[in-house]
């Protein structure tokens, strides 16, 4: 479903508005999101991605993605590769389909290969590594606000997250749990900074 203009405006005036969203895709091909049960295809999320964009330009999305599911060709797993290179989701969470007896999909025919699943999201996988890369690469040298979560007792320091949702660990003389702290980038990783 598309989201509404009005109301993505409204938020982007909202200094209550964090800049980070969390929209589960699941699948770029509209023929699985169909098969899945989705009510919405994949020109409906980029058409909310690109409202998004238009209103945040710099609003962090992050998703949650599948491979794998029955029936899934190669050509629908491109549609899912071509989603993330259009959107640069600042994170996704990614699954491996899994049987499940009793839904619908357990009882499809055209199971994908364990092997297929595999070479999929280690694909998929990759292609996002490097997206989170380039992004981290930004943050280098640079200040920014983090609300400090806890403490991360191997690497023996604080650890939050700034307004995107981008997770960062330093050193503190102080306990600054539930506080905001700026901090200076030195070193960046996949998604965290240092």
């Amino acid at each position: 479903k598309d989201l509404s203009e009005k109301l993505v405006e409204t938020l982007s005036k909202s200094d209550k508005t964090c800049r980070s969203i969390h929209l589960p895709i699941q699948a770029g091909s509209t023929r699985i999101l169909k098969l899945m049960n989705r009510k919405y295809t994949k020109e409906n999320y980029l058409h909310n991605i690109n409202l998004i964009r238009k209103y945040m330009p710099d609003m962090a999305i992050t998703t949650d993605i599948m491979v794998g599911f029955p029936t899934e060709t190669e050509e629908d797993f491109l549609n899912t590769m071509d989603v993330v290179e259009k959107v640069q989701f600042s994170g996704a969470f990614t699954f491996i389909y899994s049987k499940r007896e009793g839904t619908p999909a357990a009882k499809m025919e055209c199971q994908i290969p364990e092997d297929v699943s595999k070479n999929r999201i280690m694909r998929l996988i990759d292609l996002q590594n490097s997206i989170n890369r380039k992004q981290s690469e930004q943050y280098l040298n640079k200040i920014i606000e983090i609300l400090c979560e806890g403490y991360d007792q191997k690497k023996n320091m604080y650890l939050g997250r700034d307004t995107y949702g981008r997770m960062a660990y330093f050193e503190s003389d102080s306990d600054c749990i539930g506080q905001f702290v700026n901090v200076r980038i030195i070193k960046t990783g996949g998604i965290s900074l240092i």
